[in-house]
């Protein structure tokens, strides 16, 4: 499934093997690997600089049990 939403400046974009985020000052992407997200790259768009110095082996935290539906979770769908 592939999908983009916008607020203001920023924006996301998605696929089933990758989650970006970003703006003109800051882009964040992660891999998608098995339903769990791993940090790929924390970037300045401007400059091109790289912060992170490789990918992530280790996925980002997630919570123990589902989450429920927020309110808001569909305004950028």
């Amino acid at each position: 499934m592939n999908g983009h939403a916008g607020y203001e400046s920023c924006a996301a974009t998605w696929s089933d093997a990758e989650l970006r985020i970003g703006n003109s000052r800051i882009e964040r992407r992660w891999q998608i690997r098995n339903g769990r997200l791993y940090a790929s790259s924390l970037k300045d768009p401007a400059s091109g600089r790289e912060w992170l110095a490789k990918p992530s082996s280790r996925p980002a935290l997630s919570p123990a049990t589902a989450l429920l539906r927020e309110p808001w979770s569909g305004l950028c769908s």
